[in-house]
C-alpha cells in the first residue's frame, strides 16, 4: 500500500467510531419511528418554531444541538448547546451533549470537561464512560481509556460500542489477538456494529490481509450495505488489490451514502483524474472543498485538471492556492511563471 501514497486510506481508529452514543432499545426504536416521520430539517423547523414560542426552555437548544449533530453539523451546534446550559446549568444532559458536540470537532480536551461536569451534576449509565474511552484514546490516554472501557463494561457487560473500545486500545498498545476478539464479541453481541466490521478490516489491511479484510466487509455489508465508511474500506482493499475501476466505483458509492464522508470523494477525484477525466475529478475536488477548505494537495490536482482541459486561468487560480500552502516550491513557482506567461500572450 506505501505506493498508493496519493490516496487516503484508513482514519485513525478512533475516527470511526459513530457519534451517537448507545441507547435504550425503547429510545432507539421510539427515534427510528420519528426518523421515519420527519426529515431531520423538519424537525430542525419545528424545534424553531418550539423555541420562537418558548425561547427561555433550555431542552429546546438541547435537542436542536442534537439535530445538528445528527445532521452532521456540529460546529453550528456549538453556540446552541452553550445556550441550553445558560438557561440550565444543572441539566446533565446539556453538559453530555456539549461534550459530545466538541469531540465531533475533535476539542478533545474540552469535552472531556463537559463529560466531567455531566457526571457531577448527576448523569449516569455508561454513556458517558464510552465518550470519555473515546476520548482518551484519541488523546493516546490508555490507562485513562481502560478505566473508562472498564466502568463501561461493569455496568453493561453488553456493550457492543464497549467491545469496540476495547479492541482498539487493545491494538495500539500491540494486542492484536486481544483486539480480534473483541471486535468478534462486539459483532456477537450487534451484529450491526459497524465500527466492529471497520476496525477488523483496518487491522487486516495493516497486516496485509486484503483477502480476510475484504471478508469481513463483505460481512458487515450484507447487513448494512450502504454503510458509508465500510465503503470506504472496501474501496481501500480494492485499491490494495489495484483493482481501480471496482474502487472508483464503491469510493462514488460511498460518497453517495454519506456527503460528509470527504475521503471518498477524495480518492474518487484521484482515480477520476487517472482517468483522465479532469471535469468528474473537480467536481468530487469541490465537494471535498466544501467540507475540508484546507484539505491537502487539492488544490494541486485542481491545478492539474485544469491544465488537462487548457484552462490557464484556473490553472494559474490554483498554482497560487498550492503555493500558499507550499511557499519554497521551487517547481511550482516555475510553472506558475509559465501558465503566466502563456496567459499574457492570449489577447483580451
Amino acid at each position: 500500500m506505501n505506493s498508493l501514497n496519493k490516496y487516503f486510506f484508513l482514519l485513525p481508529l478512533v475516527l470511526f467510531l459513530a457519534c451517537e452514543q448507545e441507547k435504550p432499545k425503547e429510545e432507539a426504536e421510539q427515534k427510528s419511528v420519528s426518523k421515519g416521520l420527519m426529515s431531520i430539517d423538519d424537525r430542525l423547523t419545528a424545534i424553531d418554531k418550539a423555541i420562537q414560542a418558548n425561547p427561555t426552555q433550555s431542552e429546546l437548544y438541547r435537542r436542536r444541538a442534537e439535530l445538528l449533530l445528527e445532521k452532521k453539523q456540529p460546529e453550528q451546534a456549538v453556540d446552541v448547546i452553550k445556550k441550553a446550559i445558560n438557561l440550565d446549568s444543572i441539566d446533565p444532559q446539556n453538559h453530555f451533549v456539549k461534550a459530545r458536540i466538541f469531540k465531533e470537532i475533535n476539542q478533545f480536551v474540552p469535552a472531556i470537561y463537559a463529560c466531567d461536569d455531566a457526571i457531577r451534576h448527576g448523569f449516569q449509565g455508561p454513556g458517558v464512560n464510552l465518550l470519555q474511552a473515546e476520548l482518551f484514546l484519541g488523546l493516546r490516554q490508555y490507562a485513562k481509556a481502560k478505566f473508562q472501557i472498564n466502568e463501561t463494561l461493569k455496568k453493561d457487560r453488553f456493550s457492543s460500542k464497549g467491545y469496540v473500545l476495547l479492541g482498539i486500545l487493545s491494538y495500539e498498545t500491540g494486542d492484536t489477538a486481544k483486539a480480534i476478539g473483541s471486535m468478534e464479541t462486539a459483532i456477537e453481541l450487534d451484529p450491526l456494529h459497524a465500527d466492529a466490521y471497520n476496525t477488523l478490516a483496518k487491522i487486516y489491511l495493516d497486516q496485509n490481509n486484503t483477502l480476510l479484510a475484504k471478508e469481513y466487509l463483505n460481512s458487515g455489508l450484507r447487513l448494512i450495505p450502504e454503510e458509508s465508511y465500510m465503503l470506504y474500506n472496501m474501496g481501500v482493499a480494492l485499491l490494495d488489490e489495484r483493482n481501480v475501476d471496482s474502487a472508483l466505483y464503491i469510493f462514488q458509492r460511498a460518497f453517495r451514502s454519506d456527503s460528509s464522508n470527504y475521503l471518498s470523494a477524495y480518492n474518487a477525484g484521484i482515480l477520476l483524474s487517472e482517468k483522465d477525466k479532469p471535469e468528474e475529478a473537480n467536481a468530487y475536488f469541490k465537494k471535498v472543498q466544501m467540507i475540508r477548505q484546507d484539505f491537502e494537495k487539492i488544490n494541486f490536482w485542481m491545478a492539474e485538471n485544469f491544465r488537462k482541459l487548457g484552462d490557464l486561468k484556473n490553472e494559474s487560480l490554483y498554482l497560487k492556492k498550492t503555493l500558499y500552502q507550499d511557499p519554497e516550491n521551487k517547481k511550482l513557482k516555475e510553472r506558475l511563471a509559465k501558465v503566466e506567461r502563456e496567459l499574457e500572450r492570449i489577447p483580451n
